[in-house]
């Protein structure tokens, strides 16, 4: 052991030590491990299936010979992933690139050492194994009682990140159901559906008493963009917020804020033109038939057409939240098959169900109330990760140090 803090990120303490991956994990322990192939995954079963992907469990198994059988808890790696995962309970292993590590329990607590390893900085070799660059890595030990706090710390603020990350992933579901059910009957109570009727269309289930009308016929205008010249530079970096497919794709369907614009001069020396807010966004290329409402005035690309509704029949939120639900569908139209985008003609041909104005309002409101929380949640998930990336990082490094008797109590409760 030395105290030295060569690629640790700091000055340790005198009481911390640096050791090397040799004498972080037991090597002398043999077990027994069954490796279950990735097509043989079953989706339910006694024991989890650890692999080297990013899920924490990737699938499951019966098989009892196949669990791993040696001492518990040990740390997982993806030796071409450089994912650690942290097992606790019988599991059986994935077949491809799965490492298990066996902590050194004389010194080290098992979880603080997961949570070392996952501080580590293993630089990646693409698809290669990373197992022999582990090796060559140090790792900071701490005081046992210390090395329990620090993971009593982060345990907890994990376990509130996956808490989080679970009621987000329930009410996005919610939200798909929600549109599956609004579109499908409009906006009645679950007890009404029978006694409304429906109809089968070319985009999916609607309620018969809904027009289908081309796009064409509620839109005042549809027009595609364009891109100033990039050989000029003087025609960007202005006022004018510019759209491209990647905006409209992470907007998660309004649109304020860009990553470039451009300027009037840029505007003027273009196909582009200034789209009016609050028109429809739809992408036409690659990923064709995503949605988004400008709430600024904008310019896009020429890969993006913008559909301004007429307000007397069609609510742009509506029209917005429609093709989330059946954009998609806009490749069907396409009778060109060897090309892969759509055109403006396809955009104005394609059918979309116009409800009366209150049944719309009643959608749209419904979907923006769930909208919010999905935003609340995802903001508190987004807190919860920099929180966690922090601490980890500054307890560490003894940048941040935390008291002892909460390892007290994390260890009782393990």
């Amino acid at each position: 052991m030395r105290n030295d803090v060569t690629g640790l990120g700091g000055e340790l303490p005198s009481d911390w030590q640096v050791v090397s991956f040799g004498q972080a994990v037991d090597q002398r322990r043999r077990f027994r491990v069954g490796k279950v192939k990735q097509e043989s995954y079953l989706e339910s079963g006694r024991f989890p299936v650890i692999d080297q992907g990013q899920s924490v469990v990737a699938g499951y198994w019966d098989d009892l010979e196949d669990v791993y059988d040696g001492p518990l808890p040990v740390i997982v790696f993806g030796d071409h992933t450089r994912v650690f995962k942290f097992a606790e309970a019988p599991f059986v292993c994935g077949a491809d690139g799965t490492k298990i590590l066996i902590p050194n329990v004389e010194w080290f607590d098992p979880l603080f050492l997961f949570f070392a390893f996952t501080h580590l900085d293993i630089p990646s070799r693409g698809y290669n194994r990373h197992f022999a660059v582990l090796k060559e890595q140090q790792l900071p030990l701490p005081p046992l009682p210390e090395q329990r706090a620090i993971a009593h710390v982060l345990r907890t603020v994990r376990c509130a990140k996956e808490a989080t990350e679970a009621v987000l992933d329930a009410t996005r579901e919610l939200r798909r159901s929600m549109m599956r059910h609004l579109f499908t009957y409009g906006p009645v109570a679950i007890q009404d559906i029978d006694a409304t009727a429906s109809v089968e269309t070319d985009i999916g289930v609607f309620p018969k008493s809904w027009a289908l009308i081309p796009l064409a016929d509620v839109a005042l205008k549809l027009r595609a963009g364009g891109t100033p010249s990039r050989k000029i530079p003087a025609y960007w970096g202005g006022e004018i917020p510019f759209v491209k497919i990647a905006d409209i794709s992470e907007s998660g369907g309004c649109i304020e804020t860009t990553e470039e614009s451009i300027n009037e001069e840029g505007l003027a020396n273009s196909s582009a033109w200034l789209v009016p807010p609050n028109a429809v966004l739809l992408t036409m290329y690659a990923s064709i038939g995503i949605p988004a409402v400008n709430l600024v005035p904008v310019t896009t690309n020429q890969a993006i057409i913008a559909i301004q509704p007429d307000l007397a029949q069609l609510e742009p939120e509506f029209l917005m939240r429609q093709l989330q639900l059946t954009g998609s569908e806009l490749v069907k139209f396409n009778v060109q098959t060897t090309q892969k985008n759509v055109s403006k003609q396809i955009v104005e041909r394609f059918p979309v169900v116009v409800p009366p104005k209150e049944a719309q309002e009643a959608i749209v409101s419904m979907l923006a109330a769930v909208d919010r929380r999905v935003k609340a949640d995802t903001d508190r998930l987004s807190a919860l990760t920099s929180l966690f990336d922090s601490l980890l990082r500054d307890l560490m490094t003894a940048r941040l140090r935390v008291p002892l008797e909460l390892g007290e109590t994390d260890a009782a409760g393990r």
